[in-house]
C-alpha cells in the first residue's frame, strides 16, 4: 500500500510552513515589543509624552524631539504583576513550539528531501521516496503550531485583561476628581498583532495536519509516497518497429 503525494496536500504542507514562520516571527516580535500598552491621550491638550511599556521593558518618548528612552522595569521580577509574568512565559513558551512546529513543518514538506531516500530514478520513475517520518513529522509539527497559538492567544488576553482592570481603575480616579492625564493605558498594537499571531499559528497548525493526512493510498505500491521529478529516462523507450515496414 503506498501513499501518493497530490497536489493539493503538497500546496498545503507550503501553506503550512510559511504560515508557520510567519506566525514565529510576529510571536518574536510581540516578545521584544514595548507596544502592548500606550498611554491614552484622548481628550488631552497639552500631553506631549507617549509611554508604552511592554512584557520587559517601557518607554516615553517626546513628541517634540522625538527623544525616546526606554528602560527595565523598576519592579523586582516578583513583585510585578501576574499577568506580566506569565505573559512573558507563555510568550516564550509560544516561540519555542513555534520553532519546534516550523522546523518540523519543514521536514515533513515534499518539496524537501528531508526523511527521504533516493531511489533509481531510471527503473522506478521517481527520485525520491518519502518515509513515514515525513508524516509523523508533519503531524507533530501541526500539533507544536497549534499549541504555540495557543499559548499566544492567552498571554495576550492576559495582559489585556491586565490593561482593562487598570483602565477601569484609572476611570474611577478621574470620576472622583483626581487627574489621570498621561498614565490611563490603552491597547498597543502589540496586543493587536499578538492576537493575529495566535490565528495565524492555529490555521498553520491545522492546515499542517492536513496536509501530512491528506495522501492517496495505492494498495499497489510499497509503503511510502513518492516526490515525482521529470525523468530524462521517461522519453527513453522507443516504439519496437515491424520489419515489414521497411518494404512497400
Amino acid at each position: 500500500m503506498a501513499f501518493i503525494k497530490t497536489g493539493a496536500t503538497s500546496a498545503l504542507q507550503q501553506a503550512a510552513t510559511a504560515g508557520a514562520f510567519l506566525a514565529l516571527c510576529l510571536n518574536i516580535y510581540i516578545i521584544i515589543s514595548d507596544q502592548w500598552q500606550i498611554n491614552d491621550i484622548e481628550n488631552v491638550v497639552l500631553e506631549s509624552v507617549r509611554r508604552s511599556s511592554g512584557l520587559f521593558y517601557k518607554c516615553s518618548i517626546t513628541e517634540g524631539d522625538d527623544k525616546r528612552a526606554c528602560e527595565d522595569f523598576d519592579t523586582f521580577f516578583v513583585d510585578l504583576p501576574p499577568a506580566i509574568i506569565g505573559s512573558r512565559i507563555l510568550c516564550v513558551g509560544g516561540a519555542f513550539f513555534g520553532f519546534l512546529g516550523t522546523v518540523s513543518l519543514l521536514i515533513s514538506a515534499s518539496c524537501t528531501t528531508f526523511a527521504a531516500v533516493e531511489l533509481d530514478e531510471k527503473t522506478t520513475g521517481y527520485a525520491w521516496k518519502a518515509t513515514k517520518g515525513k508524516g509523523t513529522a508533519g503531524i507533530a509539527g501541526g500539533l507544536f503550531t497549534v499549541f504555540s497559538g495557543i499559548l499566544n492567544g492567552v498571554a495576550v488576553s492576559w495582559f489585556a485583561a491586565l490593561i482593562v482592570d487598570k483602565y477601569q481603575a484609572s476611570s474611577m480616579l478621574m470620576g472622583s476628581g483626581r487627574s489621570t492625564v498621561g498614565i490611563r493605558m490603552i491597547f498597543g498594537h502589540a496586543i493587536w498583532v499578538g492576537w493575529g499571531c495566535m490565528l495565524v499559528a492555529i490555521a498553520s497548525g491545522i492546515l499542517g495536519i492536513i496536509g501530512a493526512m491528506g495522501t492517496v493510498k495505492d494498495e499497489d505500491e510499497e509503503d511510502g509516497y513518492y516526490k515525482t521529478y521529470n525523468s530524462p529516462y521517461q522519453n527513453d523507450v522507443q516504439p519496437v518497429r515491424d520489419s515489414r515496414d521497411d518494404y512497400v
